[in-house]
């Protein structure tokens, strides 16, 4: 085989490559992911979020003497 055949060989499959990456790490476009991503900045910068917080994550409450119910 000629070395014609290996370099386009290479080209394919570095294009492919590089394809499969693309569609992975691509960021959703639709509306609703968008509204997650603006909501998690919102909480990000909240005055509330306690320390250690982070995104995406659900908070842990600590529980304060007064806050006993039941």
């Amino acid at each position: 085989m000629s070395p014609v055949v290996f370099l386009v060989a290479f080209v394919l499959l570095s294009l492919m490559g590089a394809v499969v990456l693309w569609l992975r790490d691509r960021t959703p476009s639709s509306m609703e992911a968008q509204m997650r991503a603006f909501e998690r900045e919102l909480d990000a910068l909240s005055p509330d979020a306690p320390i250690g917080w982070q995104p995406g994550r659900p908070a842990k409450r600590r529980r304060t003497r007064g806050s006993r119910t039941g």
